[in-house]
């Protein structure tokens, strides 16, 4: 779906009705499939605002000229900091990427998986500990369990990171919508997995 100005002028307008008026919006970044792929479930935003109302959700999904909308909710500092949530790490190899729509990102921060190994070294943690190998142990320790979904991003975050580029190419993304329809299980990739934690940790 295109992003048009009609768009933006209903998003902001849902995001008004539930406390974010516009002068408490930093920007808007479009992340997620639609990123990339063609078959996507909603459009996913990310929504940075200078503080977070107390009686918002943190994540609130409106619809928009009939396309599912997802948006989540950080301030730059909690954004900026990232990395350090253990559970939602994940998509931070999207941050490129992230396509600017409302308002100024001068000082979005835009975490880069391929050029900072430290940052890379703990994404492939996560997705030891939330998606290949998963265990109550883990749990314990308060991490989530990813659904098979999630294989997509990391595979996403394997592309990039062994093209040492933010670029992908026609075949890689033909793979990532595959997993994103779930035409792949996590085992399948298992040894990409092995083959980045014996590159990177």
């Amino acid at each position: 779906m295109k992003i048009t100005n009609e768009f933006i002028t209903e998003l902001i307008s849902n995001l008004e009705s539930i406390g974010y008026s516009t002068n408490n919006i930093e920007c808007i970044l479009q992340e997620g499939s639609s990123l990339y792929l063609k078959n996507y479930d909603d459009m996913d935003f990310k929504v940075i605002v200078r503080h977070i109302n107390p009686q918002a959700e943190i994540e609130k999904r409106f619809d928009i000229q009939g396309q599912t909308v997802e948006c989540v909710f950080y301030t730059l500092r909690e954004w900026n900091e990232v990395e350090n949530f253990k559970n939602m790490i994940y998509f931070i190899a999207e941050s490129p990427d992230m396509k600017l729509i409302y308002g100024s990102d001068r000082n979005f921060v835009r975490h880069d998986i391929v050029k900072d190994n430290n940052l890379a070294k703990k994404v492939l943690i996560n997705y030891d500990k939330c998606l290949f190998n998963w265990n109550e142990d883990y749990k314990k320790q308060g991490y989530w369990q990813m659904e098979e979904k999630r294989l997509w991003n990391f595979l996403l975050f394997y592309f990039k990171r062994e093209n040492g580029s933010h670029k992908l190419t026609p075949k890689q993304l033909k793979i990532l919508q595959k997993a994103h329809d779930l035409k792949y299980s996590k085992t399948m990739f298992k040894d990409y997995f092995n083959k980045l934690k014996g590159e990177i940790l």
